[in-house]
């Protein structure tokens, strides 16, 4: 990490420092939160833009009938762009084939998007009854690194806090060519700790200032080996349900931040270099605003389209096949025995209903396995992208 990132107006210092094996190095070890920051109006401005389209994506929650009709799809969704982003490429139908049959078939990436769903499912259930806390994350980061091996097969230490040095560079780089390096070891905790408290407190910021302030201060602190950017973001998600900014986690973030990745990383680096609190909180509440109004728009074209499956299968059927609709729509990659542990019917009576979907062209079975019969919604999975 060379010096010239570190000036006058950086929240944080640079320290000199000496690997064992790689001699001299500098790391940022950044100051406790809050930042001082006077807001522009066109700062305020985008902020009420945000708050405005969270607002209308909350009211279209509760609206639901069943918000589960949403929110795991959505949530799905929020995974599989966020691992995409650290270069782990799968698709949303992946991740739900990789549970219908629990075999990951192409390179692991399936599985570890699915870690960062589990992860992120399980951190919403907790914020019902727990704070955010350091031992709540190392509760995430372990469901998300579950069986994730490095390239020498090796497990990436789920749910501990790294006791070694870390950076961010080029592949191949040593730690005084790194673009970044974060505080070392020894100082993780004290800084995390200080980080709890900021998240924990009231205090008179914006709600959405103080998710994108912890935000950058997480990413800045990198305290896993792996998966700081995936929890990082998990715990956006957290804190917008905690702070009462979403009736349901339907708000994909990670759609934003994949479409405008060079700006997020030059954001943060503008914070770490310059203090540019201001250009990144705004950076933050437009990404907010426009996942927003992208979710309304999917969430209004899911519930036409599960008005309109409900309308063709009573069309042709008045038996218990239109209670498929809803489980489709929840797990729109399935097979007949997962729909049967919704839907307490025979297997004789589950295959017509399948029979009579496929030939409704509501779905269609994607392996040709006649004993396996893997089921997928093609229709839904195109707006969910």
């Amino acid at each position: 990490m060379s010096v010239t990132w570190h000036t006058p107006a950086s929240p944080g210092d640079l320290l000199s420092l000496t690997h064992a094996s790689e001699g001299n190095y500098s790391a940022f070890l950044p100051h406790p939160l809050p930042p001082r920051v006077n807001f522009g109006l066109h700062a305020i401005r985008q902020l009420s833009k945000a708050e405005h389209s969270l607002g209308r994506l909350s009211e279209l929650g509760v609206q639901l009938p069943s918000p589960e009709l949403l929110t795991y799809a959505f949530m799905r969704r929020e995974a599989v762009l966020s691992s995409e982003i650290e270069g782990i490429h799968t698709t949303i139908a992946e991740v739900y084939q990789y549970e219908a049959e629990q075999t990951d078939q192409g390179n692991g990436y399936a599985r570890e998007a699915y870690n960062n769903f589990d992860a992120l499912r399980f951190g919403l259930e907790q914020m019902k009854s727990r704070e955010i806390s350091l031992g709540l994350i190392r509760e995430l980061h372990e469901r998300l690194m579950h069986e994730v091996l490095d390239a020498r097969g090796r497990n990436k230490n789920p749910g501990a806090f790294r006791e070694t040095q870390n950076f961010i560079g080029r592949p191949g780089s040593k730690l005084s060519q790194a673009i970044y390096v974060p505080p070392p070891a020894e100082r993780v905790e004290e800084l995390l700790y200080d980080w709890e408290k900021f998240v924990r407190t009231n205090n008179e910021l914006p709600i959405l200032a103080k998710i994108a302030f912890a935000h950058y201060q997480f990413e800045a602190i990198h305290p896993f080996e792996d998966g700081n950017g995936r929890v990082g973001r998990l715990l956006i998600s957290m804190m917008l349900q905690k702070e009462g900014l979403l009736a349901i986690p339907i708000l994909s973030l990670s759609s934003y931040i994949a479409a405008t990745r060079n700006d997020y990383y030059a954001g943060l680096n503008s914070v770490t270099r310059e203090g540019a609190w201001q250009e990144w909180f705004e950076y933050f509440v437009q990404g907010v605003q426009e996942a927003a109004e992208d979710a309304i728009e999917r969430s209004q074209k899911i519930l036409a389209l599960h008005r309109s499956y409900h309308t063709k299968v009573l069309e042709h059927s008045r038996s218990r096949a239109v209670e498929l609709v809803d489980f489709i729509f929840c797990q729109p990659v399935f097979t007949q025995s997962q729909a049967m542990q919704t839907i307490n019917v025979t297997p004789p009576a589950m295959a017509g209903y399948c029979k009579l979907f496929e030939e409704l062209g509501l779905i269609q079975e994607m392996t040709g396995n006649y004993n396996r019969r893997v089921y997928r919604v093609p229709e839904l999975l195109g707006v969910l992208g």
